[in-house]
């Protein structure tokens, strides 16, 4: 049995359709108002429950008679005033997951990190697993770094673990999230792009990689899962194209973004609504980060869905979706 956290985000519900796809049980934690629009019918085949990573006591009765746990939730925020719950769901999650597989005897974790983990890295050299970070561009990549230090703590306990560093998933999921709005942005063709560089990787290749690293004799290792990389601009376009919009044209310089940024603060406060856009993001989409999947396609011999093939399946989700008027999208497993 699979016990999985983070079961209603983009790759949680991936992952739970595949494996129920593949005949597997599973017991998935979720909150009361999560939504489950994104698992389809494998929403009913799930034993839910409804809590959080800081219930202990909960955690350890969910995972008593579970075999593997999928440790996929986490938050993702970029706004320095939320740092103190980045660090209580990151960090303390992590440290719960961990302390209730090695009570539970869990045979073994897989733990979904991120590249943000891997700190900022060195312009114009592929980053790998080896790299010795001493600086994040995020507090939420200095949090996914500590959660990481949580599961290698757990090693020395005895805890059989493997880790995944995705770069930026790729998927139809909630448009208004994660890597939609990359969609959303272009089909209202966003005429501005900049100078950063980063990895980018179909969610479906990450689901079936964790499925792979669970049931191989592979442990206390972590992974970079990465299909390719490309500039900002780059992506910017290729989704433009596929969606019949205007490609970006304006090279947003740093005076640009600090005058969005400006902008975006007041609209906030007269709004009364939390400001899109921060100094973390700016830093992030100025940056050249480029990724090496090397050890993982050698160790499983795996082949990635090319990206070209990602954007023109998840274009043709997001246009189903504006047709029917809905908020998601959902991805055929075929290619897993």
């Amino acid at each position: 049995m699979n016990f999985i956290s983070g079961a209603t985000g983009l790759v949680g519900s991936y992952l739970c359709r595949f494996l129920i796809g593949k005949g597997e049980t599973i017991v998935a934690l979720k909150r009361k108002t999560s939504k489950l629009d994104l698992l389809g019918d494998a929403a009913t085949k799930i034993d839910w429950i409804d809590g959080d990573l800081l219930d202990i006591d909960l955690l350890l009765e969910a995972t008593k008679d579970c075999k593997y746990i999928y440790h996929c939730a986490a938050l993702v925020a970029y706004h320095k005033k939320m740092q103190s719950q980045l660090m209580q769901v990151n960090v303390i999650g992590t440290k719960n997951i961990v302390n209730v597989a090695l009570h539970n005897n869990i045979h073994k974790v897989v733990h979904v990190s991120s590249i943000a983990a891997l700190g900022a890295g060195v312009k114009s050299k592929l980053i790998d697993e080896d790299i010795s970070a001493d600086k994040w561009n995020s507090a939420y990549g200095l949090s996914k770094h500590l959660a990481e230090l949580e599961i290698f703590r757990g090693n020395v306990e005895g805890l059989k673990s493997v880790i995944i560093n995705p770069s930026v998933i790729l998927g139809a999921g909630y448009w208004s999230k994660n890597s939609g709005k990359l969609f959303v942005h272009a089909d209202k063709n966003f005429p501005y792009y900049s100078n950063g560089s980063t990895g980018y990787v179909d969610v479906r290749d990450v689901v079936n990689i964790m499925h792979q690293l669970m049931h191989k004799d592979i442990f206390n290792e972590r992974f970079i899962v990465n299909s390719q990389n490309f500039s900002f601009k780059d992506i910017l376009t290729k989704i433009a194209v596929l969606l019949n919009r205007k490609p970006p044209k304006i090279l947003a310089g740093f005076f640009l973004q600090n005058i969005a940024l400006i902008t975006d603060y007041l609209k906030s406060v007269l709004s009364n609504k939390e400001s899109l856009l921060t100094k973390e993001l700016i830093r992030a989409a100025n940056c050249t980060h480029l990724y090496n999947n090397a050890k993982i396609t050698d160790i499983l011999n795996y082949s990635f869905i090319p990206i070209s093939t990602s954007l023109k399946e998840i274009a043709a989700s997001f246009e189903n979706s504006k047709a029917k008027n809905t908020s998601f999208g959902l991805l055929p497993l075929t290619k897993i």
